[in-house]
């Protein structure tokens, strides 16, 4: 279940870390076949942080400073449930529809929201 951490220093509106959230999800989704449930966004505004290279303060650019992609977590859990191994979402959905349904029908809004959207996305007729 990625997770995508976006430190800024700039300020970003609730508007503006929507659309960055938005973009990031789609594009991951449609990238590797995966519902939005998968998918995490976090902002950290670190303007006042304080940061030291080589013993000297240094000031944040007003840039992209760094990228970093991070495949550290390999076992897991999400709502409950086994995470799934990275290119085995898709049966991972399967196994485990019927319960991710009982979780909807209960009232779980993010269960539902998992539930529609595979139900209306073509990628995932087959689940």
């Amino acid at each position: 279940m990625p997770l995508y951490n976006i430190e800024h220093i700039i300020l970003l509106t609730d508007e503006q870390q929507l659309a960055l959230a938005n973009a990031l999800t789609k594009a991951h989704t449609d990238r590797f076949h995966t519902p939005t449930y998968f998918i995490n966004v976090h902002f950290t505004d670190v303007n006042d942080m304080k940061v030291f290279h080589s013993r000297r303060l240094v000031k944040p650019q007003n840039g992209i400073h760094a990228v970093w992609i991070l495949g550290a977590l390999s076992a897991g859990m999400e709502a409950g449930f086994p995470r799934p191994l990275v290119g085995e979402e898709h049966e991972w959905l399967v196994k485990h529809k019927a319960e991710f349904q009982r979780l909807a029908d209960q009232g779980n809004q993010d269960f539902a929201s998992l539930i529609k959207e595979l139900a209306e996305r073509e990628d995932f007729k087959d689940i």
